[in-house]
């Protein structure tokens, strides 16, 4: 189960890359995010401003839609209010996209 769980976050980590990707066509050539699990988005060493932010989190719905087929909500308070960890880089982005998938999955399965 832990293998599997390792293969959809990489899935995860691969979609939080394509948003990276939009977000690097707006920024100037000398100027582009790594495209890295340890990529920091939020934090002293994160290059994104706050409009930045909200874009990338913008794409990142967008791409778990597309790719994942899961409608989550990035821009709730429990992942804005917690953005220090939630938000730090892009592999504690990806757990956080996996958890609020499965949650989704979950609800949908009850309903």
């Amino acid at each position: 189960m832990k293998g599997f769980h390792l293969l959809y976050m990489a899935t995860t980590i691969d979609t939080i890359f394509k948003a990276l990707k939009d977000i690097n066509r707006q920024r100037p050539e000398n100027d582009q995010l790594e495209l890295h699990p340890n990529t920091p988005i939020v934090g002293a060493k994160s290059r994104l401003d706050s409009l930045a932010l909200v874009n990338f989190i913008v794409a990142v719905e967008q791409h778990v839609a597309a790719d994942l087929g899961a409608e989550i909500v990035l821009s709730e308070d429990r992942t804005l209010g917690d953005e220090a960890t939630v938000l730090a880089d892009v592999s504690t982005l990806a757990r956080h996209v996996d958890t609020l998938i499965q949650e989704s999955r979950d609800h949908g399965s009850k309903a």
